[in-house]
C-alpha cells in the first residue's frame, strides 16, 4: 500500500519512499524544506549575501540552479551549480536562458547555418559562463 505523507496543491512535485513510506513534494514544499534552506544559507553565506550579477545587497536574493538534472533534488546539487541573485537578475537570466534554448531550438528545426553559431555560442559562451559564475 502506498501512503501519501504530503500533497501539494498543483505545480510538479516528486514523490520519493521514505523509512517504508511514500511521501510525495510539490517544488514549493522542497524550497521550504530544512534540506534546501542550509543549502541555501550556504550559497549565501559564500557569496557574501549579495548578487553575483549585479552585487545589490539590499534587494531580495534568491538562488538560482545553473542547470538542471532529472531527479536531482533541489539540495544534491553541488555548491558550483547554485549561485545568489537578486530577484530581477534572476528573472533576466531565467528569461535569458529560455529565449536562448528557444532560438537554439527554432533554428534546429531550420536547419539554418546560423544554428551552427547560435550552438557554439550556447555551448562554448553562455554554459561556461553559467558554470563559472
Amino acid at each position: 500500500m502506498t501512503k501519501i505523507l504530503a500533497q501539494g496543491g498543483g505545480g510538479t512535485g516528486t514523490t520519493f519512499k521514505s523509512e517504508g513510506i511514500f511521501i510525495f513534494m510539490t517544488y514549493g514544499e522542497k524550497l521550504k524544506d530544512p534540506r534546501w534552506q542550509k543549502k541555501r544559507l550556504e550559497v549565501m553565506q559564500r557569496d557574501n549575501f549579495k548578487c553575483q550579477i549585479c552585487d545589490d545587497i539590499t534587494s531580495t536574493l534568491q538562488i538560482h540552479h545553473k542547470s538542471y538534472d532529472f531527479n536531482v533534488e533541489p539540495w544534491d546539487y553541488d555548491l558550483d551549480n547554485l549561485t545568489t541573485l537578486c530577484i530581477p537578475c534572476h528573472e533576466l537570466e531565467e528569461l535569458a536562458k529560455s529565449k536562448l534554448k528557444d532560438l537554439v531550438l527554432r533554428l534546429e528545426k531550420q536547419g539554418t547555418f546560423k544554428h551552427k553559431i547560435v550552438m557554439e555560442f550556447y555551448n562554448n559562451v553562455y554554459l561556461k559562463l553559467n558554470k563559472n559564475g
